[in-house]
C-alpha cells in the first residue's frame, strides 16, 4: 500500500564579494589609519544553482521509513541541510527539526542523501565549491486500518 510522503526543496545561496581590493581593509583592522579603508570597485557576479535533478522517490522514502515509527503510526518532519560540492555531491549534511522528529527520523533522513543528484552552484557560468541545499521531509505514517 502506498501513502503520501512529501519532499520540499529549497536552495540556499551564498553572497560572494570581490575581495581583490580588500588589502587596505586588512591593514586597517591590524592597526593602520582609517584613511586606508578604500576597497575599490565591487564586481557583480551571476550566481545560479544548486539545482536538484533527482531526489528520493516515495518508494525509497517508504523503504527507509523507521520500522518502529511505521508500526506505531508515528509521523514527523525533518529538514536536511547540506553543502554542495563542485561535483554535485552533498557534503556536511545535518538534520534539523524538533528533537522528537530528529530522534525518530534523523537516521532515515540521512540515508536518503544517496538518492540525490544535484548540480553545483555556478558563478558566471563556472561551477564553484559553494552553496547549500535545504530539503524538508514530511514523514507521514500510513492510515490506521
Amino acid at each position: 500500500m502506498m501513502y503520501k510522503l512529501a519532499i520540499l526543496v529549497s536552495v540556499t545561496s551564498i553572497a560572494i564579494a570581490d575581495t581583490a581590493h580588500c588589502a587596505d581593509v586588512v591593514g586597517t583592522v591590524s592597526g593602520a589609519s582609517e584613511s586606508s579603508w578604500q576597497t575599490g570597485p565591487m564586481r557583480s557576479y551571476v550566481l545560479s544553482g544548486p539545482t536538484v535533478l533527482v531526489g528520493p522517490s516515495p518508494e525509497e522514502m517508504q523503504r527507509n521509513y523507521p520500522p518502529a515509527a511505521y508500526k506505531a503510526g508515528v509521523s514527523g518532519r525533518t529538514h536536511l541541510g547540506c553543502g554542495v560540492a563542485i561535483n554535485g555531491d552533498l557534503t556536511h549534511c545535518s538534520v534539523y527539526g524538533d528533537p522528537a522528529s530528529r530522534a525518530i527520523f534523523g537516521a532515515a533522513t540521512l540515508k536518503l542523501i544517496k538518492f540525490f543528484k544535484v548540480t553545483p552552484m555556478y558563478m558566471d557560468g563556472i561551477p564553484i565549491d559553494r552553496g547549500g541545499l535545504g530539503v524538508d521531509f514530511q514523514w507521514n505514517a500510513p492510515p490506521k486500518q
